[in-house]
This record gives structure tokens, C-alpha cells and sequence, in this order.
């Protein structure tokens, strides 16, 4: 490629600071915008070094119940690590058939979320 190739050009549209996709932190605002106020209050009452397992698990299950959410979704809305919610939480509720997969063939998968399972699944 030559150095005045278009296609990678800093002035090209698809890369630029203005391109109409929401960065991370508008997509989050855009989440949190979207929960109904009982679920903002929880989580503006939730500390950091909360470690109420029962509040913090009922906290995943209404959120994911509004739309699948992923892993770093659910991390930064609960303001804990993605580590941790696996393995204090998310394990937990899966093991309980409470939470599921959106790709349950690929648990690993980049773009898995998880779901509220109803009793008819």
C-alpha cells in the first residue's frame, strides 16, 4: 500500500472520533438509562465492598431479566470484576438454572450473554 492509500488514511470515515457508534461509556449510560428506577436505586445504594450475596444475585437476575447482558456489561454495572462475578456469582446461577447462556454451545464465546431461564425452558 502506498502511504497515500485512502483506506487507511487517518481522515478516512470509518475510523474517525465522529463515526456514528457508541463509544463503551455512552452504551453503558444508554443501559443504565434504559433500567426501570427500582434497579438504579439498588445499584446507586450498592458499595464497592457490598458482598451481600443475596442482594447481588437477585441485583443479576432482574437486570439480565430486562435483556441478555454480557459479562463486562454486568461488571460495570455492578462496579465488581469480571472474575469475581463469574466465579461468586454467575456460576451459581447457571449450576441453579436460573441464569443461561444466549450461546450455550460456546460458553466462551466473544459475544456471549447471559439470561433469565423461565421454568418452561
Amino acid at each position: 500500500l502506498s502511504p497515500q492509500a485512502d483506506v487507511l488514511s487517518p481522515q478516512a470515515d470509518v475510523l474517525s472520533p465522529q463515526a456514528d457508534v457508541l463509544s463503551p461509556q455512552d452504551s453503558f449510560k444508554e443501559l443504565i438509562n434504559q433500567l426501570p428506577n427500582e434497579l438504579k436505586d439498588v445499584l446507586n445504594n450498592l458499595g464497592k465492598r457490598s458482598n451481600n450475596k443475596l442482594i447481588i444475585s437477585e441485583l443479576i437476575i432482574g437486570l439480565c431479566g430486562i435483556r441478555p447482558l454480557s459479562i463486562t456489561e454486568l461488571s460495570h454495572l455492578l462496579k465488581r470484576e469480571e472474575k469475581y462475578l463469574k466465579k461468586n456469582y454467575l456460576r451459581k446461577l447457571i449450576e441453579n438454572k436460573e441464569l443461561g447462556y444466549t450461546i450455550p454451545q460456546m460458553i466462551s464465546h466473544p459475544d456471549q450473554k447471559y439470561k433469565v431461564i423461565n421454568n418452561n425452558e
